[in-house]
């Protein structure tokens, strides 16, 4: 099987589909063979060999609902899907009562990044519905997400804040103890080159606090260029007397050789100044990251600031090498000079303004829907400026204020809308939060979001922002703004408000200082 399996994925960079029959045919391999490559196909996103697979299948007269979702991926790619097909494969979902019969949520997910790498290539409202079509009837959460025909129903803000778990706590990072002085820290920023957007945000904020910063990001940073970046980070620390490290943690990845020269440079440093601390920026917490490595993370870095991949990582958190290191907050500076108002009146119009890229395929078929039901959506795609360009850092103030003026013009974009959309749901289906969570409230725009629990941590539905999980409900919230603007507008201000209070840059560096420097307080 290994061997068809491998002669189907190079036959597939080719698309030689019928030299893969005719070795189908020449070795004789059975439905069963035949059935358990589509699975494999799928898995490994070879949407279009799982098709011509799917067909050899049908053709011999196999019925499953695996062979039908194959089967309408590859007509909607080829510009055929039939109505019969996409029939067949609603039947079938819906009354999948063996689980022999049942399509496989790992086979699903893998096939839909298949299928929607095609959806983002093509960007055709007509293909994207079609898409659409096949996850509705397909997968029971897309039917309901994108029910056509279901009522509008009408919103209760109330209603909407009941959805929130009761007696939730909002997170609340403590700050250092009252009449604790404030040290002025020196920080060293170790960041890749295409992460300086978010080094300056963070030399902004951590100045204001009174810290002392600097930038060191000509580094690779790789694994093979280890000992030599940790001879000069170590370098630096011991020149500038530095108190604190700032990581890159996921892109950091200590992979391999490299972890064992950054767990001695620390320990070299911290011996020679028993203050040192190291700050992770985030951690990728995802299944491919192996427990030890994982561990020596733990070890290496005092504070983390986010998990990627896994906001709330229970697993971590019940890790002693990671317990009551991790701060629960989005915690990267907004810049406060970049924090809009509410005073520009509520135009009820969805503005989206982001990038359209794998994993973020949810949002074209948020976007295409919301055309479909006839929303108002104003698009602005990809047009904040994209920092992986960036290939050197240049010190110069001319060159941090390139940057920083960039992300004020994009603060500026969503303040100027007063109402914003953001779509979460990632590739593998989960609803992650992104920076826009907190951006579009701080602009003074009112937030328009699809469902995730991880925002009710932070925000409360219908008391901060507006909050959708179908398109049935987000038809009700542009109704809901156009009839009763004043209500709107209070969510809209009350939002702003908080998201002020809570995210602004000396809090949210006054909370890292606590993370670091006061852990039993």
């Amino acid at each position: 099987m290994q061997k068809l399996f491998e002669i189907a994925c190079q036959l597939d960079a080719t698309r030689e589909f019928s030299k893969l029959q005719q070795f189908i045919v020449d070795h004789r391999y059975g439905a069963g063979h035949l059935f358990h490559l589509l699975g494999q196909l799928l898995v490994n996103e070879r949407v279009q060999s799982a098709y011509f697979c799917a067909m050899m299948l049908d053709k011999s007269g196999v019925k499953h609902v695996t062979i039908s979702f194959a089967l309408c991926i590859g007509e909607l790619i080829s510009g055929k899907l039939r109505n019969e097909t996409l029939q067949l494969l609603r039947e079938q979902t819906g009354t999948q009562t063996d689980d022999h019969q049942a399509l496989d949520n790992r086979t699903v997910r893998h096939a839909l990044v298949g299928l929607l790498n095609v959806v983002l290539a093509r960007q055709d409202q007509a293909f994207i519905i079609g898409a659409i079509e096949i996850l509705r009837a397909a997968i029971p959460e897309f039917h309901a997400i994108f029910d056509w025909d279901a009522p509008t129903p009408a919103l209760s803000l109330e209603k909407m804040r009941q959805l929130r778990p009761k007696n939730m706590p909002l997170v609340t990072n403590p700050l250092p103890p009252a009449g604790a002085p404030r040290v002025k820290h020196r920080v060293l920023i170790v960041l890749l080159k295409n992460y300086m957007m978010t080094a300056m945000r963070f030399v902004i904020a951590m100045d204001r606090y009174g810290w002392q910063t600097e930038i060191c990001n000509e580094l690779p940073l790789t694994e093979a260029s280890a000992e030599g970046d940790c001879r000069i980070i170590a370098e630096i620390c011991r020149q500038k007397k530095v108190d604190i490290l700032l990581f890159d943690a996921p892109r950091f990845n200590f992979m391999g050789a490299a972890h064992p020269h950054y767990i001695a440079m620390k320990k070299q440093l911290q011996q020679e100044h028993p203050l040192l601390r190291v700050l992770g920026l985030s951690l990728d917490s995802s299944e491919g990251i192996e427990k030890f490595l994982l561990e020596t993370m733990g070890d290496f870095f005092d504070g983390l600031l986010q998990c990627h991949h896994d906001p709330a990582a229970p697993h971590m958190r019940d890790n002693p090498h990671f317990r009551k290191k991790i701060l629960h907050d989005h915690l990267i500076p907004f810049n406060d000079q970049n924090f809009g108002s509410t005073e520009k009146p509520l135009v009820p119009n969805l503005f989206f303004r982001g990038s359209i890229r794998h994993p973020h395929w949810a949002r074209v078929l948020w976007l295409a829907a919301a055309g479909h039901v006839g929303l108002p959506v104003t698009q602005e795609v990809n047009q904040f400026l994209d920092t992986n360009d960036i290939t050197r850092y240049d010190p110069s103030p001319a060159y941090r204020r390139w940057l920083l003026d960039d992300y004020a013009t994009y603060m500026r974009k969503y303040t100027d809308a007063t109402c914003c959309l953001s779509v979460l749901m990632f590739g593998n289906m989960a609803r992650y939060l992104t920076g826009r969570s907190f951006e579009v409230l701080l602009s003074g725009a009112l937030l328009v979001q699809e469902y995730s629990p991880l925002m009710h941590n932070h925000f409360i539905p219908g008391e901060h922002y507006l909050e959708f999980t179908t398109i049935a409900e987000l038809v009700s919230i542009v109704h809901f703004m156009r009839e009763h603007p004043e209500e709107a507008e209070e969510v809209r201000r009350r939002g702003h408000a908080f998201a002020c209070e809570r995210y602004n840059d000396v809090r949210i560096v006054g909370q890292i200082d606590k993370l670091l420097y006061f852990p039993e307080e």
